[in-house]
Order: C-alpha cells, then sequence, then structure tokens
C-alpha cells in the first residue's frame, strides 16, 4: 500500500472515530435530559404496622447504683426524658416500632461495677429479597410516571426513656 492509499484508511478511521464520539455525546445528552426530568418520591413505611410498646422497669432505691441504656435502637437514637408522672424508682421505656418487621426486647442484666444495664435489641424477621419482590411493581410504575421512588423501611419510629425527675441523675445512656 503506497503513502496515498494509507492516508486515506487514516481519513476513514478518523471519520468513523468522530461519527462514534458524536453518536455517543447524542446518547449521553438524551440519556441526562431523561434522567433529569425524574423527581425523587419518598415512599414511608405503612403506617398500620407501627405499634407501641413499653418497657417498664423497677430500679430499686440502691444509692449510688447507676441504670446504663442503650441509646441507640433500630437506626433511632433514644432520649431520656423526665417524666413528673412516672412513680420515682421505675423506668419506663416506649419503643414505637414496625411489627410487620421485629420485635423489640430488653434484657436486664448487671456489669462489673453492680450497675445495672438495660439492653434494649431487636429481633428481626424480615427478608430483604421478600421487600424489594413487594414494591417492585410501584418502582416500576414509578420510573414510567418519571419518579425516582425510594421505599423506606423503618424498623423503629421512636424510643424514649420515661424517668421521675428524682432518679434522672442515676440515669446514662451507652
Amino acid at each position: 500500500m503506497d503513502r496515498k492509499g494509507k492516508n486515506w484508511l487514516r481519513g476513514i478511521m478518523a471519520g468513523i472515530f468522530c461519527a462514534g464520539v458524536l453518536t455517543g455525546g447524542v446518547g449521553v445528552g438524551v440519556a441526562f435530559a431523561d434522567f433529569s426530568r425524574f423527581t425523587y418520591v419518598p415512599v414511608r413505611a405503612d403506617e398500620e404496622a407501627f405499634q407501641t410498646e413499653t418497657f417498664t422497669y423497677a430500679i430499686g432505691p440502691e444509692d449510688g447504683e447507676r441504670i446504663w441504656i442503650r441509646d441507640f435502637l433500630g437506626g433511632k437514637r433514644c432520649y431520656l426524658k423526665e417524666d413528673e408522672e412516672i412513680c420515682q424508682g421505675t423506668v419506663e421505656i416506649r419503643v414505637v416500632y414496625d411489627a410487620e418487621r421485629c420485635r423489640p426486647m430488653m434484657t436486664p442484666r448487671m456489669d462489673q461495677e453492680d450497675d445495672r444495664i438495660l439492653d434494649l435489641y431487636l429481633e428481626s424477621y424480615n427478608n430483604d429479597l421478600e421487600d424489594l419482590m413487594a414494591v417492585k411493581d410501584q418502582f416500576l410504575e414509578g420510573l414510567k410516571d418519571g419518579q425516582w421512588r425510594e421505599f423506606q423501611i423503618e424498623y423503629v419510629r421512636s424510643v424514649e426513656c420515661h424517668v421521675n425527675p428524682a432518679d434522672l441523675d442515676r440515669m446514662r445512656m451507652y
């Protein structure tokens, strides 16, 4: 192949390359325009599934005994609240949770320094694949309507620890 033939071949290759870059740019522009029309729509968990469970624990009159409570459960922070209606020497922990996904549990125990620890934990019974299959039709319908739907799965809505003001100085969060 002579020099003229090589230049002709290079010109054709450069033209094919430029056509590919142009086509890719058009494709990216169309995809960006299509994607930018989407709106974000959060879909909250079903309200009927939420229940409130109250754990009541007598902390006793021991002097200097501290009561430790976990300050985080199921993705939510536990808040310590003064409540005059709670009897002195009693702690009430109120958990609002999704009964279809989990069940809150509390186990009292003692540590090495004779402090009492109230362990809060969740007994979970969910399946991620089952959750995905339950909402897939709604998600795909949202895509057709130009909506990016986020299905928010909440195990726990709120956790509050109510204690009499006289016992507040004995309470600790960990």
